[in-house]
């Protein structure tokens, strides 16, 4: 009886899942949009169309589809592709997390509620989805684009970075403060899992494909290297981390073999029916009465999570050197907030840390900005003309471009060795000059706090006797200092004339230099 139900329930979800995507393909709508609604409308929160009875087998169902998702999204972005964005990922990534976290705490200050509840939901709003992300490229046709690599591995640091916020919480929600040992524990076991996963991965799983490829029979391929996702996805559920990080790099690991194009020939099917039965399983979980009861605040975290996150990934990317396009769009496409969303939120009311109000509000929020995202991309690809034109000739856009050539050219492994060891060495003696100006200060400190040197006479000398020895800290520090200053002017100088080329010295809308006059700013032809 109980497989039969569960047969009715994977029927409706898959016919329902068919229908509204020829439905929204008709209409030229993004398909995900239509697998979200479809869900809330045979969801169990809708009585008179609860046509889904057990909910829980098909969460298991788009546990599936998160690791085809993921390990599929693994196979479309290798090693070597990755490495050419892990400092724009990186950065981008922590910039995101820290901005949201912070903003996140201060809405629920704002909204009267305690530290550990407005702490998760700033963890709830600072991870955006990778799952939603592969299917918007995916349907969009953008996975080989440069914006794709950039977006996968901010996803891929942003799910690392939710785990540890999770374990920090965790401890915070139980014994009210941090627990610096658990924490350490875990961030430990995090990057053992990581580097044993891509070490051994690499040495294994290549050769092993390389080697089952030669029978010529994909679906030895396909359940071989299946095996070793889900076997890896164990793992990390195991040991509580994500499983769709486990398959994501299981998916990466296996990109470098010569048989990967077959692989991923053979993974289409199904990760287009677990990913459909994922994002029904997104909208099972939306409650359109309890969203409705909160409707202000669902609002508002909309509000928030498209524009923060929006201004927060674009602004990263334009940090790291990327040109405005990309970065337009790496701001819409992370613009979101998925399945971490879910798992964070389920954490905070085990433990306790949240109300069940809040959980169904984290849902109805990323259910709304996953609808929302995909629109949102396409308007930045509208916009992209009119934007770019009125970026176009102005200083701004001047100076982001001279930002972007710097650091490029600060990146070319061919610059001159000397230059770059006398750059080192100049770091060097600015951080020795720094450590030593902090040691005058401390033992100055030292000194005043536990009177090491004994005053001389009267104690009505205190204040004198602080005061003097501030002031012999001080001026033993100014020369230091002032060699800081110079050899900070000095390197910029140096780094400027190694990484900026001469024809950025003039503005393509200024005067040649041959025609400027001796005033600042004039030219014979003006």
């Amino acid at each position: 009886m109980q497989s039969a139900t569960f047969l009715q329930d994977l029927a409706v979800v898959l016919l329902v899942a068919g229908f509204t995507a020829l439905l929204f393909d008709r209409l030229h709508q993004p398909r995900v949009v239509g697998y979200i609604l479809a869900g809330v409308i045979i969801g169990p929160y809708l009585p008179p169309l609860s046509l889904v009875r057990d909910a829980d087998s098909i969460r298991a169902l788009a546990d599936l589809g998160v690791i085809f998702l993921m390990f599929s999204l693994g196979l479309q972005f290798n090693l070597r592709r990755l490495r050419k964005v892990g400092a724009t990922a990186v950065v981008t990534a922590l910039l995101d997390v820290l901005v949201m976290l912070w903003l996140g705490f201060l809405l629920g200050r704002y909204w009267g509620w305690n530290v550990v509840e407005s702490l998760f939901l700033g963890a709830i709003i600072c991870d955006s989805s990778t799952t939603m992300l592969f299917k918007m490229l995916s349907e969009a046709g953008r996975l080989r684009e440069r914006c794709a690599g950039i977006l996968a591995g901010i996803t891929i640091v942003e799910d690392v970075l939710a785990v540890v916020l999770m374990t920090v919480l965790s401890g915070l929600a139980v014994s009210g403060h941090v627990q610096t040992g658990v924490v350490g524990v875990r961030v430990t076991q995090l990057a053992l899992f990581l580097v044993m996963v891509t070490v051994l991965g690499l040495l294994i799983l290549p050769r092993l494909m390389d080697r089952v490829a030669r029978t010529q029979s994909d679906e030895l391929l396909l359940l071989t290297v299946l095996g070793c996702c889900f076997g890896v996805s164990l793992v990390a559920a195991r040991m509580q981390l994500s499983v769709a990080l486990g398959a994501v790099l299981v998916g990466v690991v296996a990109s470098e073999s010569a048989a990967a194009d077959r692989l991923e020939r053979s993974m289409r099917s199904l990760r287009h029916v677990f990913g459909a039965v994922f994002f029904v399983a997104v909208g099972l979980l939306f409650d359109p009465g309890t969203a409705a009861r909160h409707l202000p605040a669902v609002a508002c975290l909309t509000a928030l999570v498209l524009g923060a996150k929006f201004v927060n990934c674009a602004g990263g990317t334009l940090l790291t050197g990327h040109d405005l396009p990309t970065a337009l769009r790496v701001g819409a496409g992370m613009a979101q907030i998925g399945e971490f969303s879910f798992i964070i939120a389920a954490l905070g009311l085990t433990l306790g840390a949240i109300a069940p109000p809040t959980y169904q509000i984290a849902v109805a929020t990323s259910v709304v900005t996953t609808i929302v995202s995909p629109y949102f991309l396409r308007a930045i690809e509208r916009w992209m003309p009119a934007i770019l034109r009125r970026v176009q000739g102005t200083h701004w856009h001047g100076t982001l471009e001279l930002y972007g050539q710097w650091l490029r050219n600060m990146g070319n492994r061919r610059q001159i060795t000397a230059v770059r060891r006398m750059v080192r060495r100049s770091l060097v003696v600015i951080a020795v000059n720094i450590v030593v100006i902090a040691a005058f200060f401390a033992s100055a400190a030292l000194v005043v706090q536990r009177h090491l040197i004994p005053l001389p006479g009267r104690l009505d000398w205190q204040d004198w006797y602080r005061t003097a020895w501030w002031l012999a800290a001080v001026v033993c520090s100014l020369p230091l200092y002032t060699a800081i200053i110079r050899k900070t002017q000095a390197l910029a100088m140096v780094l400027a004339e190694i990484s900026v080329p001469r024809r950025w010295y003039w503005r393509k809308s200024a005067c040649p230099p041959e025609s400027r006059r001796p005033g600042p700013g004039r030219c014979a032809r003006c």
